[in-house]
């Protein structure tokens, strides 16, 4: 813009006017060097108070959770950290993403931190979701796969070897979402795979899923968290996770089934410990880091560190809190669930009420058996079990002795004894305790 000269006389208001009238004849690309965005005026430097309605944005005093740009290299009080582990417990490595948010709480530490790591066969839910809801937790228990809970929100998801997973914790100063996006699909793209963020939470290759994320948030801090897959055991997806639970009302929070894609098919070399060095370069170069300028962290498959490290100290804490029954179940919300079926013997309806950390606290099953008693037994049988696989069973061979001593009462004479007698109704509750499991 050529320099335009005013006459001291001229007073700020009529200033004002003079230039909003030069601004309506300005089209909207001559804003900002021809980008069409408005000018950025220094908070309180606005003497003549141009408003917002002609696309003068002053600039805000507020602290925004997002990184800097790339350009310009950071000064970091301490060194950023990029941990490495070969420990596949989900227990130990949920508890170790825990802990190192903890740092950022207490303000141990507020440099970028990269986590990098894999679970076995493991079911991980979120912070307020209802286990009995989202997996089949018969088949897991039958097949040795982890049920864990971690501290943050989001879906139920399944790992296995075939994942590799990411967590980037920072200050909110450092924490940028945008950021962390470039540094995984930059790992990628040393693969030949071509992978672009789609809306919030996910990476996707064309129209499929091969990376889902989900976040924490604190005043001072923030957590993006996720996985990219790798060669997961797709069919586990549906063996475990949403079971066909039509009748199962719950206020927690259903998890969303996406169109997944192994990165495998894509590059067939590619391998965890391939993902986890391209992720370290990549972390390196978004930063404008070298080696030197990074804490290193090597944990073996023990859970053992090459080095003490002060801000995870009391790490077994935390794991003994993640592998405690009451947290994984604990945070359950109440739910119902109903199911029926229909024996050669009955027609059977089971409502399974539970209003705290999965704990069946009524049973009432509704039948048309010949054996009143026998529905009787199961009804008390089932109440205040917990509503998984080994409680169930416990409470069937408690069904199976209780059926043995009425039946011996009744052979006896003894008043008051239970009509279930051995025979048909010890057959009745082995098939009933096949069902129920497979139904649950």
């Amino acid at each position: 813009f050529a320099p335009v000269f005013l006459p001291r006389s001229l007073s700020p208001n009529q200033v004002n006017k003079m230039l909003v009238g030069s601004m309506r004849r300005l089209p909207p690309a001559n804003w900002d060097g021809m980008f069409g965005i408005p000018p950025v005026i220094p908070k309180g430097e606005n003497p003549f108070g141009l408003s917002r309605r002609w696309g003068i944005r002053e600039e805000s005093t507020e602290t925004k959770e997002t990184a800097p740009s790339p350009a310009g290299k950071e000064s970091f009080k301490n060194k950023p950290m990029i941990i490495n582990t070969r420990c596949v417990s989900p227990f130990r490595n949920l508890a170790m993403e825990e802990r190192l948010w903890d740092s950022l709480v207490k303000e141990e530490r507020e440099e970028p931190v990269m986590f990098l790591w894999r679970n076995e066969s493991s079911i991980i839910i979120g912070r307020h979701q209802n286990p009995f809801k989202e997996c089949h937790l018969q088949r897991m228990e039958e097949d040795g796969v982890h049920l864990v809970r971690r501290f943050s929100g989001g879906g139920a998801v399944y790992q296995d070897l075939g994942n590799s997973i990411f967590s980037f914790l920072a200050h909110k100063k450092y924490h940028s979402v945008e950021r962390n996006m470039r540094i995984l699909c930059d790992a990628l793209s040393s693969f030949g795979i071509h992978a672009t963020p789609t809306g919030r939470n996910d990476i996707h290759v064309g129209e499929e899923k091969v990376s889902g994320s989900a976040f924490k948030y604190a005043s001072n801090r923030g957590l993006h968290h996720g996985t990219l897959l790798l060669d997961l055991n797709l069919t586990a997806l549906q063996k475990y996770l949403n079971p066909n639970k039509k009748k199962l009302e719950s206020k927690g929070i259903k998890s969303v089934v996406s169109r997944v894609r192994n990165l495998k098919e894509l590059a067939p070399q590619i391998t965890h410990e391939l993902v986890c060095e391209s992720l370290v370069s990549s972390f390196l170069k978004e930063w404008d880091l070298t080696k030197e300028e990074v804490e290193f962290v090597d944990i073996n498959e023990r859970g053992e560190m090459d080095q003490k490290n002060p801000h995870v100290d009391d790490l077994q804490v935390y794991i003994d809190r993640h592998l405690n029954k009451d947290f994984r179940f604990g945070n359950t919300p109440p739910f119902t669930h109903t199911m029926d079926t229909r024996f050669p013997w009955a027609s059977v309806e089971v409502n399974i009420n539970s209003k705290k950390s999965g704990v069946i606290t009524e049973a009432k099953i509704y039948s048309d058996c010949l054996f009143p008693d026998l529905i009787t037994l199961l009804n008390q049988a089932l109440e205040g079990r917990d509503y998984l696989g080994e409680d169930v069973r416990r409470a069937m061979d408690w069904t199976r002795e209780q059926i043995v001593v009425e039946s011996g009462k009744r052979d006896r004479g003894e008043e008051g004894a239970l009509d279930v007698p051995t025979d048909p109704c010890l057959g009745y509750v082995d098939e009933f305790e096949i069902w129920l499991l497979e139904a649950m």
